[in-house]
Formats: C-alpha cells, sequence, structure tokens
C-alpha cells in the first residue's frame, strides 16, 4: 500500500519527536547527541536541529535511513521498533 507525502512526513515527525523525548529522558543535549550520532561531521548539534526545524521553503528536511539509525543508535534503541510503532501509530 502506498504511503502518500503527507503521510510520510508525519511519520518522520513523529519518529524524531519520540528520539527527542527519549534523547530529553537520557539526559542529553542536542549538542551531545549530534556529535555521537555524527562522529566526524563538523557540526552534529547542526544536523540534528536541522532535521527538526523546517527549511527556508517551509518543508521538514527529510530523515534519511542512515541519520535515523544514528540518532536511535545513540539512544541504545532498536530503529525496527520505531519505526513499526510509528506505523502503526498511522495504522499502516
Amino acid at each position: 500500500m502506498p504511503v502518500d507525502e503527507g503521510t510520510a512526513v508525519k511519520i518522520e515527525r513523529d519518529i524524531l519527536s519520540y528520539l527527542d523525548t527519549v534523547k530529553k529522558e537520557r539526559g542529553l543535549t542536542d549538542e551531545k547527541w549530534g556529535e555521537q550520532a555524527f562522529q566526524g561531521s563538523v557540526n552534529g548539534r547542526r544536523k540534528v536541529q536541522n532535521l527538526k526545524r523546517p527549511q527556508s521553503n517551509g518543508q521538514p528536511q527529510k530523515l534519511c535511513i542512515a541519520d535515523f539509525v544514528r540518532l536511535c543508535s545513540v539512544l541504545h534503541i532498536d530503529p525496527a521498533r520505531v519505526l513499526s510503532k510509528a506505523l502503526e501509530d498511522n495504522n499502516l
């Protein structure tokens, strides 16, 4: 069953919201989370914040699979479970 663009964006936003909640519960800042998730990147915090904010065109930045897995890994969360829950919550 194909997923329309609006639903796909909602799923990505739900996932980022959940991960941000877990990050806060674990006492991590965006800076620490970004540094650990995007090791070797010049500014991991900015990468995290860019995922959470709309771009200049008003659209949210897409959450790529590699970034999703990195962000989950730092939080010691199974990305498959996070995705499964997000799909279930959106009746997919």
